[in-house]
C-alpha cells in the first residue's frame, strides 16, 4: 500500500533531476547521458514515408510523344502523292522524298524512347529488407544493455559507460531475448489479423472495383480492428510500461532472468492493483505536459538556430558572394561552419529531451519506492 502522495513523488523526482544534471553540470556528463539515454530509447523518436509524387517526366515524355505524331499527321504527304511525284521525277516544294522517310522515323524513334519498366526489383528489396532486420535487431541488442546502464546512471548518479556495460551483460542479453520474442509474436499476431481481415474482404467483394465500401462493411472493419487490434496494442504499450518501469528495475536490484522478474512484478501488481493504476493515469496526463513544454522548448530552439544561422551564414554570403562575387570562399566557410553548427544544433536537441526522461525514470523508481515492498531504489527520506 502506498503510503506516500503522488505530489511528493514528483517533487522528489524534480529533485533528483537537478541533482544528477544540474549540481553540478558538467558538459561531459550531459553528453555522456544523452547517449546512454538515446541507446536506451529513453529519448524517443520514429520514421515517416512520404506518399510517391506522379512522374513528371513521363507527362512530359508523353506529351512530347503527341505533338510529335500530331505534328506527322499534319506535315507528312499522302502516299499517292508521293508515288504521283517519284513517277513523275519531280519533288514539289512541300513534300518528303521515300529516302528521307525512314531516317525520320528513326530520329522520331531517338526523341521518343520507350519508358523503362519502373517495376521494383526483387533482389533489391530484399537486400533492403535483411538489412532493416539487422538493424533493428542490432539496435534491440543495443538498447536491452543501454537500458541497464542508464537505470543505473539514476541510481548511482553516474555516466559510466564501460563498466556498467559488462556487468549488466547477463540481464541485458536475457532481456534481449525476450524483447524479440515479444516483438516476433506481435508481429505473427498482426500479420495473422491483417491476412483474416484481407481474406473475409475478398469473399465480401470489399476489394473489387475500387475498394467496394458501404456503410455496414466499414462498420465491420472497424469493429474488427478495435477489437483485434486496438485493444491488443493497448494490453501491449500497458506491458511495455510495467517492463520498462519496473521488470528491468527488478532484474537490477536482485539479478534475475526476465520470466521471475516478471512474476515478482505481476505479485506487486496484484497486490497494488489500484496504485498503479493511478500511477499509468498520472504518468499519462504527466507525458502529455512534457510533451507540451518539450514543443514550446524545441520551437523556441528552432528559432534561435534560425537567427544565429542567419548571422552565421548570412554575413559571409553576402560580403563574398553578393559584394565581391567569390562563391568559392563562401562555400569553404560554409563548409567549415556548417558542421559544428549541425553536430551542436543535434545535440541540443537531444538535450532539451535529457532532463524529462531523468525525471521519468526517477520518478517510476521513487513510485516503486513508496509501494512498501522490498524493493527501495531510491530512498524516499
Amino acid at each position: 500500500m502506498r503510503e506516500t502522495k503522488i505530489s511528493s513523488l514528483i517533487r522528489k523526482s524534480i529533485d533528483r533531476s537537478e541533482l544528477i544534471l544540474f549540481r553540478p553540470f558538467e558538459l561531459k556528463k550531459w553528453l555522456a547521458l544523452i547517449l546512454i539515454a538515446a541507446l536506451a530509447g529513453a529519448l524517443g523518436g520514429g520514421n515517416g514515408a512520404n506518399p510517391r509524387s506522379p512522374n513528371p517526366q513521363k507527362r512530359e515524355e508523353t506529351s512530347i510523344e503527341n505533338s510529335v505524331s500530331t505534328e506527322s499527321e499534319n506535315t507528312a504527304p499522302a502516299p499517292a502523292q508521293i508515288s504521283e511525284e517519284i513517277t513523275n521525277g519531280s519533288t514539289t516544294a512541300g513534300t518528303v522524298p521515300k529516302n528521307n522517310i525512314e531516317p525520320a522515323a528513326d530520329t522520331l524513334g531517338e526523341t521518343a524512347p520507350q519508358e523503362p519498366s519502373s517495376a521494383p526489383n526483387p533482389i533489391l528489396i530484399v537486400i533492403l529488407v535483411v538489412i532493416g532486420l539487422a538493424l533493428s535487431i542490432l539496435f534491440t541488442w543495443l538498447s536491452s544493455r543501454f537500458r541497464f546502464i542508464w537505470l543505473n546512471s539514476i541510481l548511482q548518479n553516474t555516466s559510466a559507460i564501460r563498466e556498467p556495460f559488462g556487468r549488466f551483460r547477463s540481464e541485458g542479453n536475457n532481456l534481449f531475448k525476450a524483447l524479440l520474442a515479444i516483438l516476433g509474436g506481435t508481429l505473427l499476431y498482426a500479420a495473422i489479423v491483417f491476412g483474416l481481415m484481407f481474406l473475409v474482404g475478398q469473399i465480401f467483394g470489399v476489394f473489387k472495383e475500387g475498394f467496394a465500401w458501404d456503410f455496414s462493411m466499414g462498420l465491420v472493419f472497424t469493429l474488427i480492428s478495435i477489437l483485434f487490434l486496438g485493444i491488443p496494442g493497448i494490453l501491449l504499450a500497458l506491458a511495455f510500461l510495467g517492463i520498462e518501469d519496473f521488470v528491468i528495475t527488478i532484474m537490477t536490484l536482485e539479478p534475475s532472468k526476465f520470466r521471475d522478474a516478471w512474476k515478482s512484478f505481476w505479485g506487486l501488481y496484484s497486490q497494488n492493483k489500484k496504485d498503479f493504476w493511478i500511477y499509468v493515469f498520472v504518468k499519462i496526463g504527466l507525458s502529455i505536459v512534457a510533451m507540451l513544454l518539450q514543443l514550446m522548448l524545441l520551437i523556441g530552439w528552432a528559432l534561435l538556430a534560425l537567427v544565429t544561422g542567419a548571422i552565421i551564414f548570412g554575413i559571409p554570403y553576402y560580403i563574398f558572394s553578393v559584394l565581391l562575387k567569390i562563391n568559392m570562399i563562401f562555400w569553404i566557410l560554409a563548409g567549415i561552419a556548417g558542421i559544428p553548427f549541425l553536430i551542436v544544433f543535434i545535440l541540443l536537441m537531444a538535450a532539451i529531451n535529457l532532463p524529462f526522461a531523468t525525471f521519468f525514470r526517477s520518478f517510476s523508481l521513487y513510485f516503486l519506492s513508496s509501494l512498501k515492498t522490498k524493493y527501495t531504489p531510491l530512498p524516499l527520506e
